[in-house]
């Protein structure tokens, strides 16, 4: 009971930080877009919404418990080689 609630407090904390350094690195983006800043070079046009729905949309299918732990995998991969040795 108590590892079910960690586990669902731990990927509900980690979704929210991912989208709040998301969107604090695309407001960044932007404003240095409108100001001229050197340095920034666009990639091309942002995603539609129905875009990027279908980029994201594979995730859903996973349990919440799995991608919290892809998502710390991904954050710090040196851990996860030196914890398989």
């Amino acid at each position: 009971m108590i590892r079910t609630i960690a586990r669902q407090l731990l990927s509900t904390t980690l979704s929210f930080l991912l989208v709040c350094t998301a969107t604090s690195f695309e407001a960044g983006a932007q404003q240095a877009a409108s100001t001229g800043g050197i340095g920034y070079s666009v990639q091309g046009e942002p995603l539609s919404a129905a875009e990027l729905q279908q980029l994201v949309a594979p995730i859903a299918l996973y349990p919440d418990a799995l991608v919290a732990q892809a998502l710390a995998a991904a954050t710090f991969p040196d851990q996860v080689a030196s914890a398989a040795s």
